[in-house]
């Protein structure tokens, strides 16, 4: 019975710790997974992009009803645009405060995911694997 040598391919590109639970901060214990640091990073962009949408519809709103001349259905849709720039503040700012405030305070942070990877996973070696 002979033996068959089986080799690992490596790219020298990659990282080595690539699809191995690789965390952040050199893999140091309690670090951020990733994926957590991806979601923490769209989150906050989207709360950003949301500001910016919010403080624009508040301005065309303003400017909808300084120029709507006295006329009923301007003004009305310009009053409209600023109750919904004003909810979609309220939203953005519950959702700061969700994260931000109340979940440290139950114990559940947003912003600091630890995201479960495996760590302490064994392969058998390779030249030791039974052959067909």
């Amino acid at each position: 019975m002979t033996k068959q040598l089986l080799t690992q391919i490596i790219n020298p590109v990659l990282p080595s710790t690539l699809g191995q639970g690789a965390e952040l901060n050199n893999g140091a214990s309690g670090g951020t997974s990733i994926i957590a640091q991806l979601i923490v990073t769209i989150w906050q962009t989207l709360l950003t992009l949301g500001g910016i949408l919010v403080i624009f519809w508040f301005i065309y709103g303003g400017i909808t009803w300084l120029t709507a001349g006295g006329d009923k259905q301007k003004v009305d849709n310009a009053r409209n645009r600023i109750m919904n720039a004003l909810i979609g503040m309220i939203l953005l700012f519950s959702t700061f405060a969700v994260i931000n405030y109340l979940g440290p305070a139950i114990g559940f942070d947003l912003l600091r995911l630890n995201v479960p990877t495996p760590t302490n996973m064994t392969l058998p070696p390779l030249d030791t694997a039974p052959m067909p």
